[in-house]
Parts: C-alpha cells; structure tokens; sequence
C-alpha cells in the first residue's frame, strides 16, 4: 500500500488541478454524476412500482376469490334456509296428518268398544232369554 501512496496522491493533484482549472469539466462531472444517480433510482422506482401493480393485482385477485367464495356461501345459505323452510312446512303438515290419522283410529278404536260393549249385551241378553246354558248329556 506504502508502494502506491505517492501515486494515488499524485493522481488526485492532477485531478483537483484540472478540475481548478477547467470548471466544466467540474460542472459536466458533476451533471454526468446527477444523471448516472438518476437513472440508477429512476430504474429503482421503476422496478419498486412493478412489484407494487404485481402485489396490488393479486390482492385484488385474492379479494375477487374471496367475494366469489361470500356469494357462493351466501347463495348456498339462502338455499339451505329455503329447504330448512321448505322442510319444516312439510314436517307441520306430515304432523298435522298424523294427528288426523291419530283421531281417526280412535274414533274407530270407540267404535269397536262400543260394538263391542253391544255385542256383548246381545249375546247376555240371548242367553238368559233362551237358556242357553249348559245342560246335562243323558
């Protein structure tokens, strides 16, 4: 390093020299260092706002599934209420049928006691008015 100390401070004499003595050289030094800075950051910006429109574009990608999903469960949860309702209708008049159907076979379940009582009597009444009871074999 020791080797090329007077070298490097010689090329920057020169330098400072020629800068003192030609001030465009210093201004398009100067301007050439701006551009270079600027086209470096503008390349910078440029990629930053491209992983920016990427990102954006699949969050709105993501928020479409997402409100395609809510849509799909919400039509299928109208369905549901529909056939919830739709069930519940049927279970009201499959209830109310099986309540008639319960009346009924009553009705019927009184019908055949009563007979039931009346045959009975027609048959004590048959008995002690014919005698029909047992009797001795000769």
């Amino acid at each position: 390093m020791e080797t090329y100390l007077p070298i490097f401070k010689a090329t920057i004499s020169d330098w400072i020299l020629l800068a003192q003595n030609n001030p465009l050289y210093t201004l398009a030094i100067a301007i050439l260092a701006w551009l270079l800075t600027a086209i470096i950051y503008s390349i910078k910006i440029g990629s930053l706002k491209n992983q920016i429109i990427v990102s954006e574009n699949s969050n709105l990608e993501e928020q479409n599934k997402l409100n395609s999903a809510i849509n799909a469960a919400q039509q299928q949860t109208q369905q549901m209420q529909q056939e919830l309702a739709a069930n519940t209708e049927q279970m009201q008049k499959d209830r109310q049928s099986a309540q008639n159907e319960a009346e009924r076979a009553e009705k019927i379940e009184e019908q055949l006691s009563q007979r039931n009582k009346e045959i009975a009597g027609v048959i004590q009444t048959l008995a002690t008015s014919f005698d029909l009871g047992e009797r001795p074999v000769p």
